[in-house]
């Protein structure tokens, strides 16, 4: 408001009303505080007489200030997306995390972008983000979201997302289990758990689960009920499925 003129020689106040700025009356206490979100405030500028002034109106608003809700630990199963399923590193979609950073803030109100230093969420300068898929460089890695308010980037919040990549379990792909034919008819009762140690050394640690098919491992559809007393259903030689999952559920199948 002042430009070039100097302070000392004017006199500045704040009303509700151009009516108040007019006359003088109900200057606003400083510092302001608004009762609505956009309010039209008033200045009034005068000599320090009060003979000679002038008034204009501007505009405050107040944004809502963006919350970045803590973010819980985004953990896959390695996999072989890159030909490897033992590398540690696989592909994390950053928009499935997007509705827990929300809360109950709206993606129509708040835009949500995810930088690799927390310098670089801070600064969000263009082009320093990266992409919502991605795959990690190192296992576990942290990446930082920023939340802002679409109206004003300023009012902002940031927080960390730790990017994990669990192991599959190790297994030997193929064991066969016998059994003693009591009466020479090709079929008998198999406890099928007996194969958990031949699959995997780390057997106690995992939850084995078996199926008739793999599509029905891979599906987890069907489990055979009663894995302890499962009779063969093709006479002599017969394939089953196992499932071995880890604590993180992650999986593969054993013939």
């Amino acid at each position: 408001m002042l430009g070039s003129q100097t302070a000392n020689n004017f006199e500045i106040s704040y009303h509700k009303t151009q009516v108040n700025a007019e006359n003088n009356t109900a200057a606003l206490t400083l510092p302001y505080t608004n009762t609505q979100q956009n309010e039209t405030i008033w200045l009034r500028i005068a000599d320090t007489t009060q003979s000679c002034y002038k008034v204009i109106s501007f505009d405050i608003e107040v944004q809502s200030e963006a919350v970045a809700n803590a973010l819980k630990p985004y953990e896959l199963c390695d996999d072989d997306s890159d030909d490897d399923a033992t590398n540690g590193k696989t592909t994390f979609d950053l928009t499935t995390k997007h509705q827990e950073l929300l809360g109950d803030q709206s993606l129509d109100d708040f835009a949500i972008k995810f930088y690799n230093t927390q310098v670089e969420a801070d600064a969000a300068t263009a082009g320093t983000e990266i992409n919502t898929s991605i795959q990690n460089t190192t296992n576990p890695q942290t990446v930082f979201a920023r939340i802002e308010n679409k109206d004003n980037t300023n009012c902002y919040a940031t927080t960390a997302l730790k990017l994990v990549v669990n192991p599959l379990p190790v297994i030997t792909s193929e064991v066969t289990l016998k059994q003693c034919d009591t009466d020479s008819d090709g079929f008998i009762e198999f406890n099928l758990n007996e194969a958990n140690s031949l699959i995997s050394q780390n057997h106690a640690q995992e939850n084995f689960t078996y199926y008739e098919t793999e599509a029905d491992a891979i599906s987890v559809v069907n489990p055979i009920k009663t894995p302890t007393a499962y009779t063969n259903q093709v006479g002599i030689n017969d394939v089953v499925f196992a499932r071995i999952e880890t604590n993180k559920k992650c999986y593969r199948t054993a013939k």
